[in-house]
């Protein structure tokens, strides 16, 4: 007798017969019936009986069933246990940034789901700042993360790839240039001193990204408006309000339903990179386990997302 079988019996008596069981595991009807059979012989009793309600379970098999609940949860609890004192969770959290979730987490909980399957992986999506004080208090295991100038080489951190930084609206926003669904020529940064830009707010790191690099030119942004969602400010855009600045991992599926003029921010470029945070208290197996997957995720999102390796 293996747990399996016991999982399966009780499957069946809790969903009142073999097909409907075969049909919430995935399997073939013949094939409960015969597990069923196998497991009837093995005790020496009859566990079912059949009456217009289709098979209900004999006093055995009530008994049977009782027993295999507590069978199977001391089972799951057991595993538990092992699985911690080998440093091995059931369950991991990552965070990723609100804008880079856009496009990143479906291909995420695929990879997710298929290499760490032993484990439920949980993905939230959170501010770059809080996420890495996240990840250091033991709140989640690891984190995709904007970098701070001053800790882009900081402990824990380990560099991805890189974006730049792309203007989006309407083409009427930009003085007439630029067509919406195409690809534009890069516009230059000096040409969105008298734009009105739609901004996160400055405690954002982006937003001072932003800002350094209009205090590199001695050249104050004209803003517009200030919001903390890259959602809003998309909206905000689309609506002709102003031109957001973005990365293009924000606007992939807007631009391909052809709503916005984005072009690239040139001369300078604004750029900023994108790094990965784990856990100081994850099993080896398990950091190196997600940091494959954080790192083979990205690279399959790379090409839409327009990040880049330096």
């Amino acid at each position: 007798m293996q747990i399996e079988q016991l999982e399966l019996y009780k499957t069946v008596v809790e969903s009142g017969g073999m097909t409907a069981a075969a049909g919430a595991l995935g399997m073939s009807q013949p094939a409960v019936s015969r597990s069923m059979r196998a497991l009837e012989r093995q005790l020496g009793v009859a566990l079912f009986r059949r009456d217009g309600r289709g098979i209900q379970p004999t006093e055995a098999g009530q008994l049977a069933y009782e027993r295999a609940v507590e069978l199977t949860n001391d089972w799951r609890n057991l595993v538990a246990e092992l699985r911690v004192l080998a440093g091995r969770p059931n369950e991991v959290t990552i965070a990723v940034p609100f804008g880079t979730a856009r496009v990143l987490i479906p291909v995420l909980v695929r990879r997710a789901t298929t290499d760490v399957a032993d484990i439920a992986v949980r993905i939230i999506e959170s501010a770059s700042p809080k996420s890495q004080a996240m990840v250091d208090s033991g709140e989640v295991d690891a984190a995709i993360v904007y970098p701070e100038p001053e800790d882009r080489d900081g402990e824990g951190l380990e560099h991805l790839v890189s974006e730049k930084l792309y203007a989006m609206g309407q083409p009427d926003t930009f003085g007439g240039v630029g067509v919406v669904g195409e690809d534009e020529k890069p516009i230059h940064l000096a040409e969105l001193v008298d734009v009105p830009l739609l901004l996160t707010g400055p405690s954002w790191s982006i937003r001072r990204t932003i800002d350094e690099a209009f205090a590199g030119i001695d050249a104050t942004p004209q803003v517009a408006r200030e919001v903390g969602i890259a959602d809003a400010l998309l909206a905000f855009a689309m609506e002709g309000e102003g031109v957001a600045i973005l990365p293009f991992s924000n606007v992939v599926r807007d631009h391909e339903l052809g709503s916005l003029a984005v072009r690239e921010i040139s001369n300078p470029a604004i750029e900023r990179n994108i790094s990965m945070k784990l856990g100081t208290g994850l099993a080896t197996v398990v950091a190196e386990e997600l940091r494959e997957v954080l790192r083979s995720s990205i690279e399959e999102v790379a090409p839409a997302a327009r990040w880049f390796t330096v």
